[in-house]
């Protein structure tokens, strides 16, 4: 996760990075709507994510290539494919990676995506709350992971991701981990506190309702 307000990445700068999953080469939200219709790209030094394997490997975006001729690497080439990257995941999960997600944004998506669609129902979004990107990862994982929703403490824009479709909560990512893992993991106490009651109520008010035993584990 990139800072709000980072104008400037240097060469080299994510350099072996093992844990990197995918990275928004773009200005966030906030920042568009600051430099109002004429948003700047981020500035990007050469190779900035060079010997970041496993990110390539699973995104399948060809690694730098060394150009003798020019004594560079094809960098322009490598962060283009990233950008484009990110702009095909799913529209969900691009908002909960910016820094400055809230619950009004994750509920205006949900909104537009079902105007998008005259016969959405609650499915599709429970779809949408659950879909996965090329990691295994789904919105609420990212949502888990995403530091500047700790900082703020925000718990009600996680709620809003996880009361779409509270299963998602037992999805496993790559790492055969879920998003209540994550929140442990970050130290986000408060919010995992909060999902888990939030499961147990729903176990309790749907006993004996044909609920599921993914609920019944953590209750």
């Amino acid at each position: 996760f990139l800072p709000a307000n980072l104008e400037v990445i240097e060469s080299e700068a994510l350099f072996a990075c093992k844990n990197l999953r995918i990275i928004p080469l773009l200005p966030s939200h906030q920042q568009q709507q600051q430099q109002q219709h004429q948003p700047t790209w981020l500035q990007l030094g050469e190779a900035i994510m060079y010997g970041c394997d496993a990110f390539f490997s699973t995104t399948q975006i060809q690694p730098y290539r060394y150009r003798r001729s020019s004594r560079s690497y094809n960098s322009e080439e490598v962060h283009q494919s990233i950008i484009q990257f990110y702009n095909n995941l799913p529209r969900l999960h691009k908002v909960c990676l910016c820094p400055d997600v809230t619950a009004q944004t994750i509920h205006q998506c949900l909104k537009e995506m079902q105007l998008n669609d005259v016969h959405a129902n609650t499915i599709p979004l429970a779809i949408a709350a659950s879909a996965v990107d090329h990691d295994g990862m789904t919105p609420l994982h990212i949502l888990s992971m995403n530091p500047h929703v700790h900082v703020r403490h925000d718990v009600g824009t996680i709620m809003a991701c996880f009361q779409v479709n509270m299963a998602a909560a037992f999805v496993r990512d790559r790492r055969n981990k879920n998003a209540l893992d994550y929140l442990m993991e970050y130290g986000n106490l408060e919010g995992h506190t909060l999902l888990v009651a939030a499961l147990c109520m729903h176990r309790i008010s749907h006993r004996g309702v044909n609920s599921n035993r993914r609920f019944s584990k953590i209750c």
